[in-house]
């Protein structure tokens, strides 16, 4: 049964894992590396999607649009990335990445870095 969890806490929350990289062989690492972290924290890994140009508008990415459907149809509840910087190649580009994602009300989160980059009502 799902749990509504808080910021750091573990249940089983649908996320979605997205990695962006021109290298496949990133992208592909960087997919595991999120998955394992979502499945950690005994999080459901609803869907995994990615795109091979980082220097893309995040608005022109396929992979990125399917992820802000699933956060629009509460499919999915977060976001994890291997690491923020891997997905947008610029701080403005993950700026926008982290505001996307809350913008449907839910958080991002890095499988290596800080944890969890945002939230919108404590939610993750």
């Amino acid at each position: 049964m799902p749990t509504k969890s808080r910021l750091g806490s573990r249940g089983h929350v649908p996320v979605a894992v997205y990695s962006c990289a021109a290298d496949p062989a990133v992208r592909s690492g960087a997919v595991l590396l999120g998955r394992r972290y979502a499945e950690a924290r005994l999080w459901l890994v609803a869907t995994v999607r990615s795109d091979d140009d980082p220097s893309m508008p995040l608005d022109d990415r396929v992979g990125w649009t399917a992820i802000l459907d699933a956060l629009r149809t509460e499919a999915v509840r977060g976001v994890v990335v291997a690491k923020a910087l891997h997905s947008a190649d610029s701080s403005w580009a993950l700026d926008t990445l982290g505001s996307a994602v809350r913008e449907h009300g839910g958080f991002l989160a890095e499988a290596i870095g800080t944890g969890p980059r945002a939230a919108q009502g404590g939610a993750e």
